[in-house]
C-alpha cells in the first residue's frame, strides 16, 4: 500500500581495484564494505542508546504509527514489575495499564502531538504494576519520522518512574496545607519571611490588618504593605534577629487598614535549616492595645503617687531632722542617767524612721516597670562598683548569661554584696557564678564570712526580720518573684553564706549563642 513505509533498495556496486579498474561485481547477497560499515555504526548507536537508557533507568518505547507495531524496552516492563516482553508490546497494552482517571488525558496528549497541535508529547499518569499497585510515570515523546504526505510515521519516547517524586510533592503539599491551617487558626497575626525579608506566608488576621488577601501579600516586603516609617523599623528588627540568630520580643506600633493605631507585642524568631544556616524569620504579633492603654494610665497614676510620696517623704525627713536636732541637744544638756537612756532610745527610733523612709525611696519603683532581659555579669559589676569593696575581692565568674527580671535586679546583687560586707565579719572574698540545675539554671553568690545559722536561715527572708531595716532580703525575694525567680540560702554556718537564685527555663538565655526553636 502507498501509505506503508518503502523498504530501502540495495543495488550491488562494482568492486574497484587500487588502480581504478573493476575487480568484479559482488555476488548476490554479499554486502559491500560500505553497507557493513553502516550496519556496524547502526549497531554501535543502538548499543550506545541501550547503555544510556540502562544508566538512566528509563524505559523506551518506539511506535510505528502507520503499522501499529511497537517496541517496548526491557526496562519499560521491569519498571512495572513485569518480565521483559511478558505482555505484548502494543499501543493497547500501554493504554490498558494507565489508570482510568488518567487515560483520556494521556491519549489526548499523544493525539494532539501527532496532529501537530503541540510541539512535543509530555504528560504524567499512573500505571498499574504487576502486583496491582500504581506507579507515577513521566512519559515524554516526539515524532521522529513522517511519510511522503508529511503525516507522522514514527514516534519515540521514554518512561521515567516519578513515584517517589510525586510522594514527596504530596507530602510537601500536605505540609503546606497543615502550615496554612495552623497559621489561619492562630488568632494573633502570624507571618514568615525569607532571608530577603519577603513574605513567604501570612495568616488571615495579618491579611485583615493590612486589607489584602494572604496570596496578595506573598512575595512582598514590609515597604509594600505598611507605611514606610513603620516598615523600616520592622525590617531593622528583622535584620537584627537574623544577624544575632536570637529570638527578640518587641513592643511595636501598627497602623491597620482603618488607619487606627494599635500596639503589638511581637516575638520574632530566626529559622534555621539542617546545617544551622538562617533561611528566614517568623513572627507572631498579639494586639495589646488595651493593655498598653491600661499600662500607660497606671504609669501616669503611679507617677502622680510617686510625686506625692516624694513631697511627703521630703517633708517628713525635714521634720525628723529638726526633731533629731532637738533630741541631740537635749542629750547634751541632760545629766540624769535615766533621762539620757530614754533620750538615746528616742534618737535611735527617730533615726530608724528616717532610714526606713530613705529605704522606701530606693524601692518605690518595684514592679512598676516591665521586666526585661539583663546581662547578669554586667549587673553584678555595676552593683559592686556602687559599694566600697576595697577590703574584699569580688570574683565575677558569670559568663554571657542573661535573665528576664525586674529592672531592680541590680538592687538584688547590691543587697547581697552589702550583707556580706556588713555581717560577714571575716569576709575577704565574694564570688558570683552560675551552673545548670534540674529545673533551669542557678546564679550563686558566696562569701567566706561567718555564715548564717540554721535558725536564721528559716527567717531571713521574712518581712521585718534582720539587723538593719529588716526589709532587705524580703524585698530581694519579692523583686525576683515578679518574674518567677526564687532565692534560698544554703551556706554552711562558720564557713560563709551561699545564696542561690534559681532561674526557670525560658527566663534565661545566652547573649552570644544562637537561639533555636
Amino acid at each position: 500500500m502507498e501509505d506503508e513505509p518503502h523498504p530501502r533498495e540495495i543495488s550491488p556496486e562494482p568492486a574497484l581495484c587500487p588502480d581504478g579498474g573493476v575487480a568484479g561485481m559482488p555476488r548476490q547477497g554479499e554486502r559491500t564494505p560500505g553497507i557493513r560499515q553502516e550496519e556496524d555504526s547502526s549497531r554501535e548507536n543502538e548499543e550506545r542508546l541501550n547503555l544510556m537508557l540502562e544508566a538512566t533507568n528509563d524505559g523506551l518505547w518506539d511506535r510505528d504509527i502507520q503499522t501499529g507495531r511497537m517496541y517496548l524496552s526491557p526496562r519499560w516492563y521491569t519498571m512495572l514489575g513485569y518480565e521483559p516482553y511478558e505482555m505484548p508490546p502494543s499501543y493497547e497494552t500501554w493504554v490498558s495499564l494507565i489508570h482510568e482517571a488518567d487515560r483520556y488525558r494521556a491519549e489526548t496528549c499523544v493525539r494532539d502531538h501527532t496532529e501537530q497541535k503541540r510541539d512535543s508529547y509530555e504528560t504524567e499518569f499512573r500505571m498499574q504494576t504487576k502486583s496491582g499497585g500504581w506507579k507515577w510515570i513521566l512519559s515524554r515523546g516526539r515524532v521522529v519520522a513522517w511519510d511522503r504526505e508529511s503525516r507522522p510515521a514514527r514516534i519515540i519516547g521514554t518512561h521515567i518512574d516519578i513515584t517517589e517524586r510525586r510522594r514527596m510533592e504530596h507530602r510537601l503539599r500536605t505540609s503546606e496545607l497543615q502550615k496554612k491551617a495552623i497559621l489561619d487558626n492562630i488568632p494573633d497575626i502570624a507571618w514568615q519571611k525569607d532571608v530577603a525579608l519577603r513574605y513567604v506566608a501570612v495568616n488571615e488576621p495579618f491579611a485583615h490588618a493590612c486589607g489584602r488577601s494572604p496570596a496578595d501579600v506573598e512575595g512582598l516586603t514590609d515597604l509594600d504593605v505598611w507605611p514606610h516609617g513603620f516598615a523600616r523599623c520592622y525590617m531593622a528588627d528583622d535584620r537584627e534577629v537574623m544577624t544575632s540568630g536570637r529570638q527578640k520580643r518587641i513592643i511595636e506600633p501598627l497602623v491597620d487598614r482603618d488607619e487606627s493605631l494599635a500596639w503589638l507585642e511581637t516575638i520574632k524568631t530566626p529559622i534555621f535549616d539542617t546545617y544551622g544556616t538562617i533561611i528566614g524569620i517568623t513572627g507572631i504579633s498579639r494586639d495589646i492595645t488595651e493593655r498598653k492603654r491600661a499600662e500607660d494610665a497606671l504609669k501616669k497614676a503611679n507617677k502622680r503617687l510617686n510625686l506625692l510620696n516624694g513631697v511627703t517623704r521630703h517633708d517628713i525627713i525635714n521634720q525628723l531632722t529638726i526633731l533629731l536636732g532637738y533630741l541631740r541637744l537635749d542629750r547634751e544638756e541632760v545629766v540624769d542617767p535615766e533621762r539620757q537612756r530614754i533620750l538615746e532610745k528616742e534618737i535611735t527610733a527617730a533615726e530608724m524612721i528616717q532610714h526606713l523612709i530613705e529605704f522606701t525611696r530606693d524601692y518605690q519603683d518595684i514592679g512598676l516597670s516591665s521586666p526585661r532581659w539583663q546581662g547578669v555579669r554586667e549587673t553584678v559589676a555595676r552593683a559592686a562598683a556602687s559599694l566600697d569593696v576595697a577590703s574584699v575581692q569580688v570574683v565575677n565568674e558569670l559568663d554571657d548569661l542573661e535573665i528576664f527580671a525586674d529592672p531592680l535586679l541590680e538592687k538584688v546583687f547590691y543587697n547581697l554584696i552589702d550583707n556580706a560586707l556588713r555581717y560577714g565579719e571575716t569576709t575577704s572574698t565574694i564570688r558570683f557564678w552560675s551552673y545548670p540545675a534540674d529545673r533551669g539554671i542557678v546564679v550563686a553568690c558566696e562569701d567566706d564570712g561567718a555564715g548564717i545559722s540554721g535558725e536564721e536561715k528559716k527567717r531571713i527572708f521574712s518581712r521585718g526580720y534582720g539587723k538593719n531595716t529588716g526589709y532587705g532580703l524580703f524585698l530581694i525575694r519579692e523583686i525576683l518573684g515578679i518574674t518567677g525567680l526564687s532565692i534560698r540560702e544554703c551556706g554552711i554556718y562558720g564557713e560563709g553564706a551561699l545564696f542561690e537564685i534559681t532561674v526557670p527555663p525560658g527566663l534565661y538565655r545566652s547573649c552570644r549563642r544562637p537561639f533555636r526553636t
